[in-house]
């Protein structure tokens, strides 16, 4: 159980998606929400507004779309385009980008704490105990309490050797992974840390989606619900990148607005 609510309908919206890519919005789905927020408007000037909407959303496919732009359908970028008509290239990358952070909040986790001085102090002390000849490291055997433990002594250790072998291997233990093995569950050991273990036993590991200018906490194995929706934050990624692309050679006045094609390089 991941915690999060169950929405079978919104999933297979969102496979769909990620499965077609970032690819146009067929006309009979697009066709089919404008009636549907016509139909159920809350008051005359909401119904009005989304009455003008259905009306030209359809007279331009009959009137003005070319065959090809009736089978592929409409994509995001071309509405944002009939909507603002003399949007820039970077405009359009921006609010592309306004659409991917609304999708990343919903896989993204808080941000774990760093442990206080304390703790980590704490820590560092017995890792230094542990590391009795100064090597700078420690193996499982230092950590179950070295070799000189009589019976009664391994009996109060918190862990053996043969437990911390099967978690980190028979090898040298240095003190940052010392410190993020051994920190609280749910909390970062240092500031770089790139791994949280949470206390379901889940872990979170940090990502950076640097087309989206975001660093996030997200689950290093994503349940089955969270994958197609990562694939549609890379589809979404990819329209940005060639949005950013187009603004600069429309800044360099290389290629009129009017030449650029929706569905040139999709997804």
């Amino acid at each position: 159980d991941d915690g999060r609510p169950e929405q079978p309908a919104a999933q297979a919206a969102v496979a769909e998606l990620a499965s077609r890519s970032f690819t146009p919005l067929r006309w009979p789905v697009l066709l089919a929400w404008a009636q549907q927020k016509e139909d159920f408007a809350v008051d005359f000037r909401h119904r009005s507004v989304c009455a003008a909407l259905n009306r030209a959303l359809r007279l331009w496919m009959q009137s003005v779309a070319a065959p090809e732009e009736r089978s592929n359908g409409v994509s995001l970028t071309h509405l944002f385009r009939w909507i603002w008509p003399d949007v820039s290239c970077e405009h359009v990358a921006t609010m592309l980008t306004w659409v991917c952070l609304k999708e990343i909040g919903k896989i993204r986790y808080a941000t774990p704490r760093v442990i206080d001085q304390d703790q980590r102090t704490r820590l560092e002390n017995m890792f230094h105990n542990m590391d009795a000849d100064h090597k700078g490291h420690c193996n499982a055997k230092d950590i179950s309490g070295g070799n000189n433990l009589g019976v009664e002594a391994k009996l109060k250790n918190i862990v053996d050797a043969e437990t911390v072998r099967a978690v980190c291997g028979d090898r040298a233990i240095h003190e940052i992974e010392f410190l993020e093995l051994m920190c609280e569950d749910g909390f970062r050991a240092h500031f770089d840390a790139q791994q949280v273990v949470l206390r379901d036993g889940n872990k979170l590991t940090r990502q950076s989606r640097e087309v989206a200018g975001e660093t996030i906490w997200v689950l290093q194995d994503p349940p089955a619900w969270e994958r197609p929706q990562r694939q549609l934050i890379d589809a979404i990624e990819g329209e940005i990148k060639r949005w950013r692309r187009l603004a600069v050679l429309e800044a360099a006045n290389l290629q009129p607005l009017d030449d650029i094609g929706d569905d040139d390089d999709a997804g």
